[in-house]
């Protein structure tokens, strides 16, 4: 792969012609995946930062693109379709769903949850959930085209996703792949950027218990304005929480 091990890589996953990468295109604000009926994704495309390393990629795709989405050297990874006609494409999903640290599963909301869709969630979650990642965010897509018969019919829907897979009612989230400004768009880019600075945040915190000569433990030690450099590391809007934890720490190691 792309170097995911030392960064965080967030792997969208769903059958093809799900939405997974129109939703990428939305998400980094502009078309850099194709988008067709057909599957148009034959292997993982890494979209990493042009600044990021270049490591080994075993036959993935590296897509450079400048986003805020992939800022500290966070990718996000465009799988093959599981069930596309070529064996190969749910190779790709399956060797990605090792090797990722957060995952997104996207299903078309104008059709019928399949096993097969319960069976890769599963299977991604429990991958994550080995490693001590988080639980799987739901996209369900199109959801523009999604035409209920009843006012019930969308909470059915809803339903039988969360009870098909199991997954939290707080992580799905119902999208319009092409406008993340519609539905439920804005709360899935802040769970998203929740995971990120949350899996952020870890690994600062890691590299300040190993560094001894990291710029944040020596400014603790100075007795320094640390937030100021917290909030370099992690600007992207209120992090009031963040800070709070981090005053904890820095004041546990003085």
């Amino acid at each position: 792969m792309v170097e995911p091990a030392s960064r965080l890589a967030i792997g969208f996953f769903g059958e093809f012609n799900a939405g997974k990468s129109s939703l990428l295109n939305s998400l980094v604000g502009r078309a850099v995946q194709d988008v067709d009926v057909r599957p148009t994704t034959a292997r993982i495309c890494a979209l990493v930062d042009p600044q990021a390393p270049v490591g080994r990629t075993n036959g993935a795709q590296r897509v450079e693109v400048r986003s805020p989405w992939l800022r500290w050297g966070v990718q996000l990874w465009d799988t093959p379709g599981w069930n596309a006609e070529d064996a190969s494409h749910a190779t790709w999903a399956e060797q990605a769903a090792r090797e990722i640290g957060a995952a997104v599963y996207v299903l078309d909301a104008t059709k019928a949850i399949h096993r097969s869709d319960a069976k890769q969630f599963a299977a991604i979650a429990s991958a994550l959930s080995d490693r001590g990642g988080p639980q799987p965010l739901l996209v369900l897509s199109h959801f523009d085209r999604f035409v209920p018969e009843s006012e019930e019919d969308e909470q059915d829907l809803l339903e039988d996703a969360r009870r098909h897979l199991g997954v939290e009612s707080g992580r799905v989230f119902r999208v319009h792949a092409g406008d993340l400004h519609l539905f439920d768009g804005a709360q899935f880019r802040n769970e998203l950027q929740r995971i990120i600075l949350a899996d952020r945040r870890a690994r600062l915190l890691a590299e300040v218990r190993n560094d001894r000569r990291h710029p944040l433990r020596q400014a603790v030690a100075r007795q320094a304005a640390w937030r100021a450099l917290i909030d370099d590391e992690l600007a992207s809007g209120p992090l009031e929480d963040e800070l709070r934890d981090w005053e904890a720490h820095c004041e546990a190691q003085r």
